[in-house]
């Protein structure tokens, strides 16, 4: 969505209220396509029981495996929650939907969601730095 360059685009879940509900808000007064990928784990797909739900949200969260950004113009960057990072293990073995992955391919989860994160701090700090330049 952010290639597309549309107005507003942001990731929120369940797991933080006064995030998602500012994001709404946000989006709301802002003209032309706006775009919220809402992250709300389903119980029986995920394998976990029902309580689990907000914890399971909050961990994908803290395991940088879905970041809660804001992306303005397809150019503006904004990570809202830098958490400190928690094994990508602790998220995938929190569910069973997982429970088939060995130590192998855990570690590749572990090394793209590295990866990843770093290419969006890249991209937040670029954009912090040229949207937030003296024009002097």
């Amino acid at each position: 969505m952010a290639d597309h360059r549309i107005p507003y685009v942001a990731s929120v879940t369940i797991a933080y209220p006064e995030d998602m509900i500012r994001k709404i808000e946000k989006a709301k007064g802002i003209y032309g396509t706006r775009f919220i990928h809402l992250l709300s784990p389903c119980p029986p797909g995920w394998r976990i029981p029902q309580e689990k739900v907000v914890e399971l949200s909050r961990l994908a969260v803290q395991a940088r495996v879905f970041p809660l950004l804001e992306i303005e113009d397809g150019e503006r960057y904004t990570l809202n929650i830098n958490p400190d990072a928690i094994p990508v293990s602790q998220y995938l073995k929190a569910q069973g939907r997982f429970g088939h992955l060995g130590k192998r391919e855990v570690e590749r989860i572990q090394a793209n969601v590295d990866q990843e994160w770093r290419r969006l701090l890249k991209r937040t700090e670029f954009s912090s730095a040229l949207f937030h330049a003296d024009p002097r």
